[in-house]
């Protein structure tokens, strides 16, 4: 298994690469590579709503533990 630095390079290496490729492409393809990197951003952020909505949704509610309620009652 890689090393947390061995990833966090290669994250930091992709991500300026990414960099690179995206001022490339704007620079030729300037409106085609707004409207993909805008509809990526939209799908990604509503995904993400999408997915914090169904796991509020399908998570249980937590179990009251009885005891915690009973010293906190002794106290007051």
């Amino acid at each position: 298994m890689p090393s947390d630095k061995t990833i966090g390079g290669a994250l930091l290496t992709a991500a300026i690469l990414g960099l690179i490729i995206y001022f490339y492409l704007l620079y030729y393809y300037d409106l085609l590579v707004l409207k993909i990197v805008v509809s990526a951003a939209v799908v990604i952020l509503l995904g993400v709503v999408a997915w914090i909505g169904w796991t509020m949704l399908t998570t249980p509610p937590p179990i009251e533990i009885p005891e915690v309620e009973e010293k906190t009652e002794e106290k007051k």
